[in-house]
């Protein structure tokens, strides 16, 4: 499926953020196509935001998309497609080093799904 990735309209970071995700809820589409189009709409917030905001993806040990951002917010798209919102200050997402890589596994009890 090839993503139809909407121009975003809000006037500040919130505004943005919170349209994206809007966005991304109403995609009838798989956990990765979400992902795909909320990294794709990231980088317009990144933009209009001057490069003050940002989010940086990998992928979750079980399998779903984890998005880590500015004052350490995380976004996580599970592998049903479902999204959750939190913290690595409450530790929403453990973060460990597996082969000198990084390696994230969301705790999704600690998360609000949004």
């Amino acid at each position: 499926m090839a993503l139809n990735v909407p121009k975003l309209a809000g006037n500040t970071i919130k505004e943005l953020f919170q349209e994206a995700i809007k966005y991304v809820k109403e995609l009838e589409g798989t956990a990765k196509e979400k992902a795909e189009l909320f990294e794709a709409l990231g980088k317009q917030i990144n933009e209009r935001s001057g490069y003050s905001w940002m989010a940086y993806y990998d992928e979750g040990t079980d399998g779903s998309h984890v998005f880590t951002g500015t004052l350490a917010a995380v976004l996580v798209v599970s592998p049903n497609g479902r999204l959750f919102r939190g913290s690595l200050q409450k530790g929403s997402v453990k973060v460990g080093v597996k082969d000198g890589k990084p390696i994230y596994t969301p705790v999704y009890e600690l998360m609000k799904e949004i």
